[in-house]
């Protein structure tokens, strides 16, 4: 049986302190150095576990707390996109309210620090208000609106209202040896 423990930086740091104080003793240069090197060690560690953690704990509560909010109706539509030459497929779901929506399944990158390249990105659920359908299906086509910027952009682009994780292609990428 596992168990968690939760600890503070300060009870970390307090743990540290006696393993190094409980060790063989050193130099005295030495134990000032290697305690403070120890501690900063820990304290990085501590700091990438949290992370990963809460990563972990947004995507699961996404997948299975907000995901489940969406029963899909059974009906699709198929969206062309000339551009890119592929048919998208957009799914319509009912909330427990009875109110509908429209979801559109698609790699995405929530984290917007790292590179946006489709390496990095993971299979996310962009739900759409049934009203922004049209703005959806309009954005999906790959419709552009000229702006006072010389470059094309979409203007009328729909918001989504939640996005829910589905799946992450880390492991497969590692597997494949496609990273």
């Amino acid at each position: 049986m596992k168990k968690i423990i939760r600890l503070t930086e300060s009870d970390l740091v307090r743990l540290v302190k006696r393993v190094i104080s409980e060790t063989k003793p050193l130099p005295k240069r030495s134990k000032k150095m290697n305690e403070s090197v120890l501690g900063i060690l820990a304290i990085g560690g501590l700091a990438l576990g949290a992370s990963a953690l809460y990563q972990q704990s947004k995507r699961m509560w996404s997948k299975h707390i907000t995901g489940s909010k969406y029963k899909p109706t059974g009906i699709d539509e198929n969206v062309y996109n000339e551009e890119k030459e592929e048919t998208i497929t957009i799914k319509q779901y009912r909330d427990k309210d009875g109110n509908l929506y429209w979801g559109w399944d698609h790699l995405w990158n929530p984290d917007p620090m790292a590179s946006s390249t489709i390496r990095e990105a993971d299979l996310y659920r962009a739900i759409f208000e049934d009203q922004d359908k049209q703005k959806l299906i309009k954005f999906l086509r790959g419709i552009k609106v000229k702006t006072s910027n010389p470059n094309y952009d979409y203007l009328d682009k729909p918001k989504p209202v939640d996005m829910i994780f589905l799946k992450d292609y880390d492991k497969e990428r590692i597997e494949h040896g496609n990273y």
